[in-house]
């Protein structure tokens, strides 16, 4: 089963239905698939994490890492501004963020544009991941004619629990 990051708190669909998301192949007929309003809340909560940033929190952004590592000086802490938010402003602020504490907690020294960036991406890939199935498994849906009710959700998670 994929890892999901720590941004899906415990009451989020993504990470309540994470084992039958990620479980089985769609497109095989005996694959027990979710429910499409499921699906779709899926999707929902995944796009809510992955709206591009308000470009307004990178100055913040800056001054935390600044504060982080206080021998650091910068040299142009304009000029790092911009270049955090050209670089950045495809991310989500939960993303940015928890890239930023994450990278604070590791990192000795202070990060460049680029650790940022990647760190980013990263998150954002593993973010998206649960919209890729919950779009497959629409798909599946659409092509089986499928569309399950709360109570045979309920089956479902039953069975899953007893393996």
């Amino acid at each position: 089963m994929e890892k999901l990051p720590a941004l899906y708190s415990d009451e989020s669909l993504t990470k309540r239905f994470q084992k039958e998301l990620f479980k089985g192949d769609a497109w095989k007929p005996e694959t027990e698939l979710l429910p499409v309003s499921v699906l779709e809340g899926i999707i929902n909560e995944v796009d809510q994490f992955t709206k591009p940033v308000d470009l307004t929190i990178i100055p913040t952004i800056v001054r935390t890492l600044a504060g982080s590592y206080p021998s650091k000086e910068l040299n142009d802490a304009g000029i790092f501004t911009k270049a955090l938010a050209a670089a950045l402003k495809e991310f989500s602020e939960p993303v940015i963020k928890s890239v930023v504490e994450e990278i604070i907690k590791r990192n000795k020294f202070f990060p460049t544009v680029a650790d940022l960036f990647l760190g980013c991406e990263a998150q954002a890939k593993t973010l998206a991941l649960p919209k890729s199935f919950a779009q497959m498994q629409l798909s599946a849906h659409k092509q089986r004619g499928t569309i399950y009710t709360p109570e045979e959700i309920e089956i479902i998670r039953e069975r899953n629990n007893e393996e």
